[in-house]
């Protein structure tokens, strides 16, 4: 009977001695945070930022294009074109008078050229003729005075602004003579084809004194009238040389 009597009295013993203790504190803010376990940092980077992912485009809408980034060029000088030159030249002479001079020099020039490896040539392959020596110093004698006028025009031609030719494609889009591959003449045909090339010159230049008259520019007529006696006396020496 009075163990029974104990067991009944000891649970109440027992709320009575819970009721009875302090109520226990919460927990600061700092202990909490050192109570939470560390995350890897993996998790912390996705906690800290939300993956965003790219708006999908509505239907019937094409997906936006990536921007390109295109390197800006770097503008290109202008090609400097034939006769720019002639601006900077001021001698009195206008732009057109000029230019008109220029392009009858040019000619000119491939028929200098022209004519100069032509007797270079003849130089070369003077044979079977009993004044051999004598035609060979003769031709010598001559490409070296053409080689000479070839520069002299050249030079006039950039007195007044122009431009030079100086390739054999040039030469022979500009030139009013004609070559001859693969042909070697007798030695008295040769002399027959330099005059004959020698006073197509003069004659291309007579009507180049006259237009140059025309058009007001002296110093390239005067240029022209001395070079035309240089041809005409390399024409007479020839002409004085063809066998009757």
């Amino acid at each position: 009977m009075r163990n029974k009597s104990l067991f009944l009295v000891l649970p109440v013993l027992f709320i009575l001695s819970v009721g009875a203790q302090e109520p226990t504190e919460p927990m600061p803010v700092e202990q909490e945070k050192q109570a939470a376990p560390e995350l890897a940092p993996a998790e912390q980077k996705a906690q800290e930022t939300p993956e965003i992912t790219p708006a999908q485009p509505a239907p019937g809408q094409q997906e936006p294009k990536e921007m390109e980034i295109t390197s800006i060029k770097k503008e290109e000088s202008p090609v400097k074109e034939e006769g720019t030159n002639m601006k900077s030249v001021n001698i009195g002479l206008p732009e057109a008078t000029l230019k008109s001079s220029i392009e009858m020099l040019k000619k000119l020039q491939a028929d200098e050229y022209v004519l100069y490896t032509k007797t270079l040539k003849f130089h070369w392959n003077v044979t079977q003729n009993l004044n051999f020596k004598a035609l060979h110093a003769f031709f010598l004698e001559q490409y070296e005075q053409l080689l000479t006028f070839t520069d002299d025009v050249a030079e006039r031609i950039r007195a007044l602004g122009g431009e030079a030719p100086g390739t054999q494609t040039e030469f022979l889009k500009l030139t009013r003579l004609k070559e001859e591959p693969g042909v070697v003449p007798s030695a008295q045909d040769m002399i027959k084809k330099l005059l004959d090339d020698h006073e197509a010159i003069i004659r291309s230049i007579r009507e180049d004194i006259s237009a140059t008259a025309k058009i007001d520019d002296m110093g390239t007529n005067n240029f022209l009238s001395d070079l035309i006696t240089k041809h005409e006396k390399t024409a007479w020496m020839l002409r004085a040389s063809v066998e009757k």
